[in-house]
């Protein structure tokens, strides 16, 4: 699976960053991309307050348009593609979240090559776990948008039961650090966070 970036312009633009701008602003989506910057209220909202930006969205591996075929279109429902990719990646040591969070470093820095060098990264759903995690690494990064992300690890941790993706599960993390030191990390540059929630998505 690989991750798709596009951009959102009056004009086609096949291979490179047409524009100029040094202002940029890269959605990691939750479902796919293209429908979300569409139909969602907030993204319009996002996108109206900031006219003269260059817009960019993210499809992580697994999500949109690289979402794979061999579980018939399911995706989030039990045993979907979501699920069914992330006990292998478990395995084989290379968590789904910790490939997705490379995936969208990697437009950020694609963003930045092309001279984007002050980026606002939104985030739904699915998106901020992994757009958090880029965007501590990332100096190009200078806004933070994020809509339903996880409040904490711990917060799955400590119930008896939860609802929440096995993808978003990193193994032993909080032996060393949990979701919240990434937002603390974040608050400076700055970081808003919409409807946090105990589970990916929002959904209940």
């Amino acid at each position: 699976m690989f991750a798709l970036g596009c951009r959102l312009a009056e004009d086609p633009s096949y291979a490179r960053s047409a524009s100029r701008r040094k202002r940029a602003w890269l959605y990691a989506s939750h479902r796919a991309a293209d429908d979300e910057l569409r139909r969602e209220p907030l993204l319009a909202e996002l996108i109206g307050a900031e006219p003269k930006a260059a817009i960019f969205a993210c499809d992580a591996r697994g999500i949109g348009e690289s979402q794979p075929n061999t579980t018939g279109g399911v995706v989030l429902a039990p045993y979907g593609s979501d699920y069914f990719y992330a006990p292998p990646s478990l395995m084989l040591d290379y968590p789904s979240a910790g490939q997705r969070t490379p995936n969208v470093r990697r437009v950020i820095d694609w963003l930045k090559a092309n001279g984007h060098v002050d980026v606002h990264l939104a985030a739904e759903g699915r998106g901020p776990l992994p757009a958090t995690f880029a965007a501590v690494l990332a100096d190009s990064v200078t806004q933070v948008t994020l809509r339903h992300a996880l409040t904490s690890y711990r917060a799955i941790a400590d119930p008896k039961s939860y609802v929440c993706p096995l993808a978003a599960m990193l193994p032993g993390v909080l032996k060393t650090f949990d979701i919240p030191d990434g937002y603390r990390t974040l608050a400076g540059k700055p970081l808003r966070k919409i409807e946090p929630s105990d589970q990916v998505g929002g959904a209940a």
